[in-house]
């Protein structure tokens, strides 16, 4: 997620002065916002399916005993 942030933070910085036509520079925004926004969602809606997936319930002793070695 912070990615995401940084590179829109990146994109906003761009000036006037490097891209001349303002349309362009428009578009380059709204195109890095819905590409982190996009993203954001997908993979942050994806993540508790994934977690429980590739992590076991554990029961109340097997939790005391992974952490009491």
């Amino acid at each position: 997620m912070i990615r995401g942030a940084i590179a829109f933070g990146l994109v906003l910085r761009l000036s006037s002065s490097l891209i001349s036509d303002n349309n362009k520079l428009e578009v380059i925004t709204t195109t890095a916002l819905t590409l982190v926004v996009g993203t954001t969602l997908l993979f942050g809606s994806t993540m508790a399916p994934v977690q429980k997936w590739l992590l076991p319930k554990l029961t109340e002793e097997e939790l005391i005993k992974q952490m009491i070695p």
